[in-house]
């Protein structure tokens, strides 16, 4: 008995810790609240690119696919211009959402230009290419 008593809190305690070191991005918080319905969360098809898939997670994650094979995950956060990191290597415009997805290879970092619950409009920072999503229902 006193084996599992140790086992279950050793559990608890290394799930907390993987909880806290998931949350956690570079000094910065991922999203932490619970999301409105028209929020950047959820599964967002590219209308251009049907192939391509980016499911944004309530938990501060995301994962693109292409063609149904993973291509790219991390974490991601949002952010206004009064809270953009000071890496941000853009100009910055007042009252603009930005989004930035991380992954091994560094951050990709995107303008948020419409957000309803169905249609999710992002413009790529450094190449300004324009990435329009239709939310798909699971």
């Amino acid at each position: 008995m006193k084996n599992l008593i140790i086992l279950v809190v050793s559990i608890i305690l290394i799930g907390g810790g993987f909880y806290y070191l998931n949350r956690t991005v570079g000094e910065r918080q991922v999203v932490d609240a619970p999301l409105e319905a028209d929020s950047l969360a959820g599964v967002w098809q590219s209308i251009e690119d049907p192939n391509f898939v980016r499911t944004i997670y309530e938990n501060g994650g995301y994962s693109d696919l292409y063609e149904g094979e993973e291509v790219s995950n991390g974490p991601w956060v949002t952010f206004m211009t009064d809270a953009a990191p000071a890496e941000f290597p853009y100009p910055l415009e007042e009252d603009v959402m930005y989004l930035e997805l991380m992954d091994e290879e560094g951050s990709l970092y995107f303008k948020v230009v419409e957000k309803t619950e169905e249609k999710l409009t992002l413009i790529y920072l450094d190449r300004g290419g324009v990435l329009e999503f239709i939310r798909v229902e699971q």
